[in-house]
């Protein structure tokens, strides 16, 4: 528009010079009227410019803070989920782009990858946020758990094996069924019990001692942290830990500690699925074992 905005002045001079005032006026006129357009073209430009500049640095700043929640959670929890860092690394190709749009004068495009990188900072920080609340809540289980047994244990102890409730006495309380004890009258029959075995498993400086298992379905594995250093046993493959069926965990499967374990800590997981199950440590996924669960 400026260019034709030059050439419509030259020709209004030519035609000024040839007295031919007519032709003058008109291509006067188009001069004025494309100066007029480039200039207003100009100022969208630079205001455009200038807000694709101001956005691209709320987005630094948005990522920065990200990154910074990020170690908080990876120090807190252990590693995070692969899906946050996979966002956020388009967050950051979405911010390069937008800069090298503005190099290159194209402030609306810019704009348009800033809008796209504050899309995926929105994402990444929901996917934190959700894996926060997984694993508070599984720790909150864990929690409940450990109150539970504490609670038995103290109730049991702190009877005399007199005022300890029957068998018989716990199944009516706790399932709400009236149960007979059996009379003369009834066959008396042998009960075999099953065995489920509890395994404990080290964990050492080298991985896991033993590094390999073997119990009955229904059988579980207490690790021992032994390492000096903190340690996260779960399901293979690292780090979906989505091999063992049974659901639940903070990633994949419920075979997931879902915590640091520090040294001296423990972590118990009770088997209801039977075969190989193999299994690493989240936190250093070199060390590798597996569990053989019986039928």
């Amino acid at each position: 528009m400026l260019r034709n905005a030059e050439e419509h002045l030259k020709k209004a001079k030519e035609a000024f010079e040839a007295k031919n005032f007519g032709e003058a006026f008109g291509q006067g006129n188009a001069a004025f009227r494309n100066a007029g357009a480039a200039a207003k073209s100009l100022n969208s430009i630079l205001e455009n410019g200038n807000e694709a500049i101001n956005k691209i640095n709320e987005v630094k700043i948005k990522i920065e803070k990200l990154s910074s929640a990020i170690e908080e959670f990876k120090a807190k929890f252990g590693d995070i989920p692969v899906s946050v860092i996979k966002v956020l690394e388009e967050a950051k190709l979405q911010l390069a782009k937008a800069e090298e749009a503005l190099r290159q004068n194209n402030p609306r495009q810019a704009l348009s990858h800033v809008q796209t990188a504050e899309k995926m900072i929105e994402k990444a920080r929901s996917l934190l946020e959700g894996g926060k609340e997984a694993v508070q809540k599984r720790l909150e289980a864990d929690t409940k758990r450990t109150d539970i047994k504490t609670e038995i244990k103290i109730e049991g102890e702190s009877k005399k094996p007199e005022e300890r409730p029957s068998v018989l006495e716990k199944l009516r309380t706790n399932i709400g069924v009236e149960l007979q004890k059996p009379t003369e009258s009834v066959t008396a029959f042998e009960v075999k019990p099953v065995s489920v075995a509890s395994v404990k498993v080290r964990i050492t400086a080298n991985g896991f001692e033993p590094r390999e298992v073997k119990i009955q379905k229904g059988g579980s594995i207490v690790w021992i942290n032994e390492s000096g250093n903190a340690s996260w046993p779960a399901s293979a493959v690292h780090p979906t830990h989505d091999v063992y069926p049974q659901k639940g965990g903070c990633i994949g499967s419920a075979f997931d500690a879902c915590k640091r374990i520090e040294n001296g800590g423990t972590y118990e997981f009770r088997f209801d699925h039977a075969g190989t199950w193999k299994y690493h440590d989240h936190i250093n996924s070199s060390h590798f074992g597996s569990v053989n669960v019986a039928e």
